[in-house]
């Protein structure tokens, strides 16, 4: 056991940097609860730790094969598995200089403990190097596959809060509880099973049946917990700063104001020949009478400004008479892709840019033809030109409704 405790601790730094270069996303890397549902999830832990806890159970076969004994061969494993979960998202955290979601580590580890004794009960009804076969092929198909494969009911119930959660969401408590159920049916399946390890059928039996049956009732108690998405809307926790244009950032960005400030400034210069107001407060988390925008720590004032751009265009959503616009709804169409495309590139969005950066986010990006000529003419002709393309927005496309 010390041995297997030493090569698992020379690994940990190893796996550290491994999430940092090859597993998280540093898009929203600031953000606590994205950065904790990415490194506190089991699925890379429960493999290194289950094999070590195989081996270990299967040194059980010519002896006891209790509940008790197969608990005690594998304690400093379990032990291990606390500190090594803790000391990752601590490391990884301390590192990217966010805080932790300490419910999420909860989730987690819960399903990486029942993974290592279920690892171990695996160990004691089959050898070692089967056991290690066994255990992996559970990993890949239980933890692995349903992320790749986009099947939303399994990873609600694996622990691996796949899809969790961009600076816009939070980490949905349904789909954690079921999460933790069925973790604790894993782990009693497996305890449950230790006694029939004479007799695999049996045991195997036992230790399938179990979790299938609490995460039956489980779907029954809490069929919330099995919609589409691990995250659910985050509250809006902005902090508000007052100025020529009130800011408001999330917590983990309020050490950006300067630089969003910069931004807002740059916006306002660019549109002033033109008549354009800048709104009276812009916010990360949007809300009525704010226009929202985005920002990150990979981001910079770009994208503050494009996006900000993007959403001071009215929404013509009211207006649409059926859910894709009709060919009376074009002059509407055109109306809005003008107008988003002429405030981006008046704002600073590079032309050689605009069908790579723009296009996207236009209706028809054929439209940006007309912004260009638009671009050449006097200040004076630009304006008139955007108030009769808001007028047209604000009227739906000239019918009022």
């Amino acid at each position: 056991m010390p041995q297997q405790l030493k090569v698992l601790s020379a690994i940990l730094p190893v796996y550290v940097v491994f999430l940092l270069v090859y597993v998280l996303d540093p898009g929203d890397s600031d953000y606590a609860v994205s950065l904790t549902a990415q490194t506190a999830k089991p699925v890379y832990l429960a493999v290194l730790i289950g094999i070590a806890a195989a081996l270990r159970g299967s040194s059980l076969r010519g002896g006891s094969r209790s509940v008790v004994a197969l608990l005690g061969a594998i304690r400093p494993l379990l032990a291990f598995a606390v500190v090594a979960q803790v000391a990752v998202v601590g490391a990884v955290a301390l590192y990217r200089g966010a805080g932790v979601t300490w419910s999420l580590v909860g989730v987690g580890l819960v399903a990486l403990i029942a993974h290592v004794v279920l690892a171990a009960w695996l160990g004691v009804v089959l050898s070692g190097g089967p056991a290690t076969f066994a255990l992996v092929g559970f990993w890949l198909v239980w933890l692995l596959l349903p992320g790749w494969l986009g099947l939303p009911v399994l990873t609600q119930l694996n622990g691996q809060f796949a899809g969790c959660c961009t600076g816009e969401e939070t980490w949905y408590r349904p789909a954690a509880a079921a999460s933790v159920a069925v973790a604790l049916g894993l782990l009693g399946g497996a305890l449950a099973a230790v006694h029939q390890a004479g007799r695999p059928a049996r045991s195997v039996a036992i230790a399938v049946t179990v979790p299938v049956v609490v995460a039956s009732v489980t779907a029954l108690l809490l069929p919330d917990a099995l919609r589409g998405a691990t995250a659910g809307p985050r509250r809006d926790d902005t902090r508000c700063f007052d100025g020529d244009v009130r800011i408001c950032l999330r917590p983990e960005h309020v050490d950006a104001l300067a630089e969003v400030g910069v931004a807002m400034s740059e916006l306002e210069r660019a549109w002033a020949p033109y008549g354009v107001r800048m709104p009276g407060t812009v916010s990360e988390a949007g809300g009525p009478g704010r226009v929202r925008f985005r920002w990150g720590p990979d981001h910079d004032a770009e994208l503050v400004r494009f996006t900000l751009a993007v959403n001071m265009v009215p929404s013509p959503s009211g207006c649409y008479r059926e859910p894709l616009p009709p060919v009376h709804d074009r002059p509407l169409v055109a109306a809005v892709d003008h107008v988003t495309a002429w405030l981006l590139l008046s704002g600073g969005t590079p032309r050689w840019s605009a069908d790579e950066s723009i296009g996207p986010v236009l209706t028809d990006p054929a439209n940006l033809d007309e912004v260009f000529d638009v671009l050449d003419r006097p200040d004076a002709d630009q304006a008139a030109w955007y108030a009769k393309e808001l007028a047209a927005i604000e009227s739906c496309g000239g019918r009022d409704g």
